[in-house]
């Protein structure tokens, strides 16, 4: 038997999927967790389940609901019909659509306890006799058999569905928006509050005295110690040079220096975890929807832009709840600029040995130019776009406090998909690169003294060019920079394979800035571009790997040299240098900008202008549309048709 989960968005659909599965697929209190439908089989029955992403109608135009819109008009056994107590007399325009297919149908209510603190109340048997459809309660002590039970039963033939009566459902009390509610929706403290929130989840995890950095230094030394031990205990053991260095230097020395790195990572995703949970995240994508437009993007975008902090691949794939495909191509570009959670044992090495007692600062100021850049790239493909966006709609979930094993659960997914990507792609990574350090080009067995010569060494040298103008000499960044493209952890296995003895003083501290910046901004990973060619095309995606890594390169140059002119001539005369010329720059093409426009009446052509051409302008000067500024248009006008006005 096929069973749809079918529902408003955020109404619970993939919480009971998971509680009849047991599976664990990702939850969320906000819009477009679900973006393609998941498929699971019932705990020991061969019923097969499907929870399908939200859906307001079935003949919605939105793209991110045609996916199941096509699912409910296939061939399915069973709808549940999953409603939110809160929202049952508004989702049953849904339920009324859903009887039309003469298909079985239950209704499945989630949130009654919601329902009843703010007053509402819910009769599930009053409910099935008003509208002739079964319904049973969604609760943590509902089990397999319960389920099952109402999904065999009887189902009546029910043509149409009244509104219930009072007996059957009372309605939530209206009490307006509560005092947190104005200040998370005021256009005047939602951003303040969004980055208040934000730089509090990145100093717990980065700061002096935060959670992540006494964690992170009691695990690295854990795994010092027990490198150490596995070295003596083979050494002892009579094992050969060989193998006692592929397991040291290519898997324990390679992992450790991501490893030690984990509690940090973590203690930033239980933060954006209990964001999420909390229905935070929904009103700050509400409130930044004005700014994200101008970005050509639109608040939507906050959640794979946030999600992005955790891997760019599920983000790329949660980017698919956005209105239009040129919206979710935007996103995409964005999300390349975007630092993932893998590039964070990177920024943790470098700025823990160049700028000790201010990673907190460094660190934060990387994600924020990271969020800086990518709203700037989106603007910049926007103005080469003239496709009109859908307006802006979305689901407020009402705030909630996070569930405490709701959240571990996810970390604890999070923390299993990254130990599993740990133990293989970068384990691979280590060995690989441990053996292109260890052999020469022909195929000599190296000592450490003489990695110059080795495999690794001639890679990295012919690279070298590229970051010359960074102050970086050598083969070692190069090739760290090459593994980083397999996949980020890359970058630390290479540089600690490649410096035995640490990075500190191989570097000068302009340099070391500047590799930061490029290694937070360049090209995602092999499985990011992956996602990216299916949800895009190879070619776009590709181009999109050049771009950015073209443009981390040119980052880093200017980071360079702006870090060197500020240690040489003082970082306040570069900071005013820099202003009185941005200034006159701008001064100057303003000035430009308007002579041009003067011209001889006509300025630019119609074409170039934003506006259609029935629409008045009030501030362009000299331009066609000047014909109907302050005036009625064409058609208020009485003009017959496009081809008359445009005779004007």
């Amino acid at each position: 038997m096929k069973i749809l989960l079918v529902g408003n968005p955020n109404s619970g659909k993939t919480t009971l999927f998971n509680l009849l599965t047991g599976e664990s697929a990702k939850v969320g209190n906000w819009h477009g967790v679900t973006v393609t439908p998941r498929e699971g089989n019932i705990r020991k029955t061969p019923h097969t389940l499907v929870d399908l992403p939200g859906l307001y109608s079935i003949f919605s135009p939105r793209r991110e609901e045609k996916a199941a819109a096509k699912a409910v008009l296939c061939n399915c056994d069973v709808i549940v019909n999953v409603i939110e107590a809160r929202c049952l007399l508004r989702s049953l325009s849904l339920t009324r659509e859903l009887i039309k297919l003469n298909k079985k149908i239950v209704l499945a209510i989630t949130f009654k306890g919601e329902l009843e603190r703010s007053g509402g109340a819910i009769n599930p048997v009053n409910l099935t006799k008003s509208t002739g459809i079964p319904c049973f309660i969604v609760d943590n002590e509902l089990n397999v058999n319960v389920f099952l039970s109402v999904i065999e039963s009887n189902f009546p033939s029910v043509k149409t569905i009244p509104d219930p009566p009072r007996s059957a459902y009372a309605p939530p009390e209206n009490g307006g928006l509560s005092l947190v509610d104005k200040l998370l929706l005021s256009p005047i403290s939602a951003l303040p509050l969004f980055i208040i929130f934000m730089a509090a989840a990145f100093y717990i995890t980065f700061g002096k005295y935060g959670a992540g950095a006494f964690l992170g230094a009691a695990f690295y030394s854990g795994i010092q110690k027990f490198t150490l031990f596995a070295e003596k205990s083979l050494t002892a053991a009579g094992v050969g040079n060989f193998f006692v260095r592929l397991v040291t230097e290519g898997i324990f020395y390679g992992l450790s220096g991501v490893a030690s790195f984990v509690p940090q990572i973590c203690v930033l995703y239980l933060c954006i975890i209990a964001m999420e949970e909390s229905g935070f995240l929904s009103r700050a994508a509400f409130s930044l929807d004005g700014l994200f437009k101008k970005a050509g993007l639109s608040g939507k975008s906050v959640f794979p832009l946030l999600v992005g902090f955790g891997c760019t691949a599920s983000a790329i794939l949660a980017s698919r709840s956005a209105e239009s495909k040129t919206l979710q191509k935007r996103v995409i570009l964005a999300l390349h600029f975007v630092s993932c959670s893998a590039r964070m044992p990177a920024f943790l090495l470098i700025t823990s040995t160049f700028f000790k007692g201010n990673e907190f600062i460094a660190v934060s100021l990387v994600y924020a130019a990271g969020i800086v850049l990518a709203l700037t790239a989106s603007a910049f493909a926007a103005r080469q776009s003239r496709h009109r966006e859908e307006p802006f709609a979305m689901e407020i979930p009402p705030l909630r406090f996070p569930k405490v094993t709701v959240v571990f659960k996810q970390l604890k997914n999070f923390l299993k998909t990254f130990i599993i990507k740990t133990v293989t792609v970068l384990l691979a990574v280590s060995v690989a690169v441990w053996a292109l350090r260890s052999f020469s080009p022909r195929f000599e067995f190296l000592s450490v003294s003489r990695m110059s010569e080795s495999l690794l060494a001639k890679i990295g040298g012919a690279l070298s060019f590229l970051f010359s103008p960074m102050g970086i000499r050598g083969w070692q960044i190069p090739a760290a920079a090459l593994c980083g493209l397999v996949a980020k952890e890359g970058v630390v296995s290479a540089l600690l394979l490649a410096y035995p003895l640490g990075i500190s003083g191989k570097l000068s501290s302009s340099s070391a800035l500047a590799f930061l910046v490029f290694t937070a901004y360049y090209t995602p990973c092999v499985v990011a571009l992956s996602a990216s060619a299916e949800e895009t095309n190879r070619r776009l995606s590709a181009f999109y790997g050049v771009f950015s890594f073209l443009a981390a390169l040119l980052l880093g140059y200017i980071t360079y040299f702006a870090a060197a002119a500020c240690s040489r001539f003082g970082a306040q005369n570069v900071i005013f240098t820099l202003f009185v010329v941005i200034a006159v720059v701008s001064g100057v093409k303003r000035i430009t900008k308007r002579r041009k426009l003067k011209g001889d009446g006509h300025g630019p052509r119609e074409e170039d202008c934003g506006k259609n051409w029935w629409e008045a302008c009030e501030d362009c000067v000299g331009c066609r549309h000047s014909l109907f500024r302050g005036q009625k248009t064409p058609s208020q006008k009485g003009y017959k048709g496009e081809r008359q006005a445009s005779k004007l």
